[in-house]
């Protein structure tokens, strides 16, 4: 990046005259406040964000990856057809592998052909370390704490709320009293406060049933006017001793109150409780 400037509408100027360079295998991080152009910068390296002034020319024969803050994904497609879309050659490729294998069967099969596509598929494999995929892509699945492979890209709980927060309490590993005291992992969690309300966060997905989910972490319930927890029933026990009165909120996502808004396709009707 030679000289990069970055003016958005109408005339706020986010990147001014920036000259960046990096040597091949360096590992770079970028700080800074929140509207400072972090962003920015990634989008402009990555090629994506191409209206600027000044030049942002990659190395030659460089490949670049690049993962979005809020990346465009197919809601038909599970999480790992989505995840294999960033190895689809290699897919490729090991199916093609496989086909070959598989035509050493035929009754007409031509061997020296076969035996040479197969030299050729095997060695992209190889190059790419494609024999261990499989467990590359469990490794990264479980570092990004994604949902099960089969489950759906298309949300059902709404779009992600961005939000400036304050982090008043992190908890590592933490547990809830869960159903007849039994703990319930929550995973790694935080107290945040943004705009004068306090939100518990989790890394696993459980719903609220035990008052020590807020506790733990230093919220004060009793000095709250109102309390909103994200569950279906189990949270009554705990959290109806703080409440003069108890409302039941109907919101998008699996677990609500009407069935019949959830998009089911394939179940017959009639069944209790759907119409």
């Amino acid at each position: 990046m030679h000289r990069v400037s970055k003016i958005v509408p109408p005339k706020r100027q986010i990147l001014k005259d920036i000259s960046l360079s990096f040597f091949p295998g360096a590992k770079i991080g970028i700080l800074g406040l929140n509207g400072s152009g972090k962003s920015t910068i990634l989008r402009i390296m990555a090629g994506v964000d191409t209206e600027i002034d000044g030049d942002a020319i990659p190395m030659p024969n460089l490949t670049i990856g690049y993962l979005e803050q809020e990346p465009k994904l197919d809601p038909e497609k599970t999480v790992r057809e989505t995840v294999e879309e960033a190895h689809s050659e290699l897919l490729t490729v090991r199916k093609r592998l496989d086909e070959v294998y598989a035509a050493y069967g035929d009754a007409d099969a031509d061997f020296d052909a076969l035996a040479a596509e197969q030299a050729k598929l095997e060695a992209i494999v190889f190059a790419q370390d494609g024999e261990d995929l499989d467990r590359q892509l469990e490794i990264a699945a479980d570092a990004l704490r994604l949902p099960p492979w089969d489950a759906k890209i298309g949300p059902l709980s709404g779009d992600p709320v961005d939000a400036v927060c304050t982090v008043k309490a992190l908890q590592p590993e933490m547990k809830m009293t869960g159903l007849g005291g039994t703990p319930l992992a929550m995973g790694d969690s935080a107290l945040v406060e943004t705009a004068g309300i306090e939100i518990v966060l989790i890394s696993l997905r459980n719903q609220a049933m035990g008052t020590d989910l807020f506790t733990q972490l230093g919220c004060d319930l009793a000095a709250k006017k109102l309390i909103v927890v994200k569950s279906s029933q189990h949270f009554y026990a705990s959290f109806s001793k703080y409440a003069k009165h108890v409302i039941y909120a109907g919101a998008p996502g699996v677990v609500t109150i009407d069935l019949n808004t959830l998009p089911y396709k394939k179940i017959r009707r009639p069944k209790w409780p759907l119409i």
